[in-house]
């Protein structure tokens, strides 16, 4: 079967049309199958950038997976939503890796 939806048709109009096709062992359901593909769908169809920021102690309460609210003016952003993907200790402050998602069909 060939599927579509708007992240994937956003993907075809910045890069052109890329096929991928894959084999599940244990996906029988025709609806299952669909969650899957939007699913990958969502997470290859656009890029994401990664940044690494160094917060205070008192950022500490923040977990991997949150989604937060982030401004940077040297990055042009306002109020983007970012994901926590990696959290470490250096010994004086929290390095926080993030994740940007440049999504235009929700950004």
């Amino acid at each position: 079967f060939e599927f579509t939806d708007d992240y994937a048709s956003v993907s075809y109009q910045i890069f052109g049309r890329r096929s991928k096709s894959f084999d599940a062992d244990y996906i029988y359901d025709y609806q299952t199958a669909i969650l899957v593909i939007q699913d990958l769908i969502r997470d290859q169809a656009l890029p994401k950038r990664l940044v690494e920021y160094s917060a205070a102690p008192a950022w500490g309460w923040l977990q991997l997976g949150d989604i937060i609210s982030l401004s940077d003016s040297d990055l042009s952003l306002v109020n983007r939503k970012t994901q926590i993907l990696e959290k470490k200790w250096s010994g004086s402050n929290w390095i926080f890796k993030l994740e940007i998602e440049q999504n235009p069909v929700i950004n």
